[in-house]
């Protein structure tokens, strides 16, 4: 669930993973925050909710949407 919510909020704000990676850079994840090394950590969508976390904040994402309500 938290690949395909970190893919559509990058999509939903254009941001490409070697962006995404430069923004982690900034924000001191070092030289593991590669574009390849952030591709592939999302696309197994085997990341810790940390990680989730400080992509969202990189992307500027202070609000992400987890779905719809379901009404009853």
């Amino acid at each position: 669930m938290g690949k395909r919510i970190l893919k559509a909020e990058m999509q939903r704000r254009g941001v490409t993973y070697k962006e995404l990676a430069q923004a982690l850079q900034e924000r001191g994840h070092g030289a593991s925050a590669n574009e390849a090394n952030i591709r592939n950590q999302i696309n197994r969508g085997g990341f810790s909710a940390a990680f989730f976390i400080e992509c969202c904040l990189a992307m500027g994402s202070y609000v992400v949407r987890l779905g719809e309500p379901s009404e009853s």
